[in-house]
């Protein structure tokens, strides 16, 4: 199917035009991998096609890829905080945590796989707040140990600094 690209007008009052590509594998085993790589494919040759067409304008191609299963079987996170109820639950069971607990965790959690020093953490949380060398080793520590079986997902990185996996899906980016 082809629609023609209607130009938008920004505030700037510059004219643009969006497309997009998209590709899905309703497979079981879909390769992320292969499919990433297509999509990439994909996106380079529609902004070559377009910049040879429109030499005088700039295109971007950019190209996100999606793990999540479909909404109808998507997982829920295992690990779930609500900044705005000031609620955090492993499991589907309510955390009991201090105020620096919850925003550690929250701060993660929101940034779920992403790993983090503890000078970043101490920054982020802590906002700068003169603590002890150890701070966030203790609160992880009994992060943990409120986690209960779900302790494991977060992450000491040795040499490096702490990770949570929240159990939500991933998303996979390429650009």
């Amino acid at each position: 199917m082809t629609t023609p690209l209607r130009p938008v007008l920004t505030e700037q009052g510059r004219r643009y035009a969006v497309a997009a590509i998209v590709v899905q594998d309703n497979s079981d085993d879909a390769d992320t991998t292969e499919l990433a790589a297509l999509a990439a494919r994909l996106a380079d040759d529609a902004r070559r096609l377009l910049q040879e067409s429109t030499p005088e304008a700039t295109f971007t191609a950019a190209v996100a890829v999606s793990l999540d299963e479909p909404a109808d079987r998507a997982p829920a996170a295992v690990i779930a905080v609500d900044r705005e109820m000031r609620r955090a639950t492993v499991a589907g069971r309510p955390m009991e945590l201090s105020y620096r607990e919850f925003e550690l965790l929250a701060f993660l959690a929101e940034h779920s796989r992403r790993v983090f020093s503890r000078r970043q953490l101490l920054s982020a949380v802590w906002e700068g707040a003169p603590v002890g060398s150890r701070t966030i080793d203790v609160h992880v520590r009994r992060l943990r140990v409120k986690l209960g079986a779900e302790a494991g997902r977060l992450s000491t990185i040795r040499n490096v600094g702490y990770r949570l996996d929240t159990g939500a899906p991933a998303a996979l980016n390429v650009a």
